[in-house]
């Protein structure tokens, strides 16, 4: 039932050439936000991207280390391409008037992951307001529940994979991730290798390897009064750890670089978290005293905190999950954060997840969408393959130039993934833009239809026949065809495979990931419709689609 009376619907005049935006706010219904909810703020276009799939939804993950992800007058950026953005506030964001959010605020911790999935799942269909609405019930755009995704803002990158790796079960319609300059991965978060514009390390730590990777951890040293009165302090002095990169045992040198902590309250206890590996090597070097102070944690304490607050962590459980999930990492020449020009951060989730195995995995968006959103031939943009292997030094040619706005390059990414989500496209590399419902076909694989009954199927840009191919046409096969009230699908052996059925239109009516064991699986097609289907079979080692007739 909708209940607009409770939501509040304005309108946000557009900056930087774009339209006017269709603005909502409401409180997403969470079990750790109590009777107020989670904040969120919305954007949505007069019409969709995809004209008979509906609106694809992007979660605007917010960086930095706050609660707030809410700027109500920050300009609306993807209702201009037909995609509905969605922003929020993680529990405990007070002082913020109708965008307050309720629950404790936990430094982006169980609290915050729990948050992000109800909104996630808000955005899926499969949850509502604190008043009971959809979001379709909110919009007059039709919602692709199917096609959501995240994209994280820096530190937005971390919660993104951490709930995904978390929850994916929980989260079916979520298609995507897109990460703007994450730091991921140990000592990326805190800065250890340098930080950028904060007063604080803002020049690079010579203790850090920028070719390998590495630091020097036998500079590392600990200083009883290394913090006197500093905002990072949480008294007027405070112990903590620091490079000595000139060796005299004093810090306070301009060479000399001392560690950002995370200061934490849990309610009970203060902590001062540094990154893990600093405390380990801390611990195992003996500079740590016996009586340490109360705000130094163990090193069980420091895994339990960072198990919630480093993506690096997750990204296992992301493939294993969802190994269907497309991922893009995107940054320019210079971090806007870490003071290296390695991109360390970038570098660490895109090879774990290339060297996992995940699907689609690239750095930065192709070349084609950057341009459509730039509305130019941009000169100096990378046009990266997806997988290709980089390290500390060749990352450094594949980033986009500063000059271009860091809206614009996550907003290509975005414009990319859904596009891609949609038609369930997997190239390595792009022509043009395909902002369309219809399936992309992959003529490189296998098919199993006779010749004589060959039929095509309409692309963007092309038709396709799909062919007879002798060499694989007894592997696989799917009877009766046509069918009735049953189809069965024969592997050569037991095999983990993805069955996937779509009719000619691209729209997926069946989708399911199984093991099939004893070669042999089921699918009750009396509950499908008469006429022609894709059934789409993907495994480790293959990709074959079939065609099914379903006649009663």
């Amino acid at each position: 039932m909708r209940r607009i009376f409770l939501i509040t619907i304005f309108l946000l005049k557009g900056i930087c050439g774009f339209a006017q935006a269709n603005v909502i706010h409401t409180h997403i219904a969470c079990s750790i936000a109590d009777s107020i909810g989670i904040a969120v703020f919305i954007h949505y276009p007069d019409s969709a991207r995809f004209d008979t799939c509906g609106a694809p939804v992007a979660i605007i993950i917010p960086g930095g280390r706050m609660p707030i992800g809410i700027y109500p007058t920050y300009p609306a950026l993807l209702p201009k391409y037909g995609v509905i953005e969605v922003f929020l506030n993680f529990p405990g964001a007070t002082n913020q008037g109708n965008f307050n959010s309720g629950g404790h605020y936990d430094l982006r911790g169980p609290n915050c992951i729990e948050a992000l999935k109800s909104v996630a799942q808000f955005c899926m269909g499969l949850d509502t307001t604190i008043s009971g609405d959809y979001l379709g019930d909110l919009i007059p755009v039709t919602v692709d529940y199917d096609n959501v995704g995240f994209m994280g803002g820096s530190n937005g990158g971390n919660i993104s994979i951490v709930t995904e790796g978390m929850y994916a079960q929980d989260l079916p319609g979520l298609k995507w991730i897109t990460n703007w300059e994450s730091p991921v991965g140990d000592g990326t978060l805190l800065a250890d290798m340098g930080n950028v514009n904060t007063g604080f390390n803002s020049t690079q730590n010579i203790s850090y390897n920028d070719t390998t990777g590495a630091f020097d951890f036998s500079k590392l040293r600990y200083c009883d009064t290394l913090y006197t009165h500093h905002e990072y302090s949480l008294l007027d002095t405070m112990a903590g750890f620091y490079f000595d990169n000139n060796s005299n045992g004093l810090p306070g040198d301009s060479v000399d670089f001392p560690l950002e902590p995370l200061m934490y309250d849990t309610g009970v206890a203060k902590r001062s978290y540094y990154s893990h590996c600093v405390l380990q090597h801390g611990y195992a070097m003996g500079i740590i005293p016996v009586i340490k102070p109360y705000y130094i944690p163990s090193i069980q304490e420091s895994m339990s905190f960072w198990k919630y607050r480093n993506g690096i962590n997750w990204i296992d459980s992301v493939i294993a999950k969802n190994p269907d999930l497309m991922f893009i990492a995107s940054g320019r020449n210079h971090d806007h954060y870490i003071h290296t020009p390695d991109h360390p951060g970038i570098l660490n989730q895109y090879q774990k997840f290339v060297t996992g195995g995940q699907h689609f995995v690239r750095i930065n968006p192709d070349k084609s969408y950057l341009e459509y959103v730039l509305d130019s031939v941009y000169p100096g943009l990378p046009d990266n393959t997806c997988f290709t292997s980089y390290d500390h030094l060749s990352i450094r040619n594949v980033m986009v130039p500063d000059s271009v706005d860091q809206k614009d390059l996550y907003t290509a990414s975005i414009l990319e993934l859904v596009d891609r989500a949609q038609r369930h496209d997997y190239r390595l590399q792009l022509d043009s833009v395909y902002a369309t419902c219809d399936l992309y076909i992959d003529t490189t694989h296998y098919y199993d239809n006779d010749p004589a009954d060959s039929y095509q199927i309409a692309d963007s840009s092309q038709t396709y026949n799909l062919i007879h191919s002798p060499a694989r046409k007894n592997e696989i096969k799917l009877f009766p065809n046509p069918s009735s009230d049953v189809a069965v699908i024969t592997l050569p052996a037991s095999e983990k495979i993805r069955v996937e059925i779509s009719d000619l239109t691209g729209r997926i009516i069946f989708s399911e990931r199984t093991f099939i064991q004893g070669n042999q699986f089921t699918i009750q097609t009396k509950y499908f419709g008469e006429g022609l289907y894709l059934v789409k079979l993907t495994s480790e080692s293959f990709t074959k689609i079939i065609k099914l007739e379903i006649v009663h």
